[in-house]
């Protein structure tokens, strides 16, 4: 008695079937009078029995996860900028800084609110007139921008006037529009 074994669709199935010997007859022999399956009918075959069901498989174990990639390498610095631009960053912060006070010294008159409380230079190169504003954000961004570029370190020519001392700042309503004094 032999099985087999067959996967269909995910089942597993199973038969039991008997294999009967081959006979060879040699070169001289001839039919056999009287015996069937050669010239006659034969016999039908024996029914198999069912057979037996397969144990599931074991299910395969979980994947490690992998290891933590690392990090770049650090890049190299750039080279250093050519001397003497210096001027053109500094003129151009310069500038910048005037239009900052501008903006910074409007006000709103006749609010009520407590306005024109803070003093800045009113220039970067030459930092000795002071004057009133509202709001120093965008000054006191200037003003660093100024000093890490080296601008402060340069020599200026400043004219030789007489600074007012800016005393109590007020929001004075004038035809351009109100502003601190």
């Amino acid at each position: 008695m032999r099985k087999v074994w067959l996967v269909v669709g995910g089942a597993l199935l199973g038969w039991a079937c008997s294999v009967e010997p081959v006979v060879t007859l040699g070169p001289d022999a001839g039919p056999s009078p009287g015996t069937a399956g050669m010239h006659g009918t034969g016999a039908a075959g024996a029914t198999g029995t069912a057979g037996t069901t397969g144990t599931a498989g074991t299910t395969g174990a979980a994947g490690t996860t992998g290891a933590a990639g690392r990090g770049g390498s650090t890049g190299t610095a750039g080279a250093g900028g050519a001397g003497g631009a210096g001027g053109n960053v500094c003129a151009s912060i310069e500038t910048m800084y005037s239009a900052a006070v501008t903006k910074a010294k409007m006000c709103s008159a006749g609010s009520g609110k407590q306005q024109c409380q803070f003093v800045v230079s009113i220039s970067l190169p030459c930092p000795s007139c002071m004057t009133h504003v509202n709001d120093t954000s965008d000054i006191s961004t200037l003003q660093i921008m100024y000093q890490q570029a080296g601008c402060n370190t340069m020599p200026h020519i400043c004219p030789a006037i007489a600074c007012v001392n800016p005393g109590t700042g007020a929001c004075v309503a004038t035809t351009a529009g109100d502003v601190c004094m």
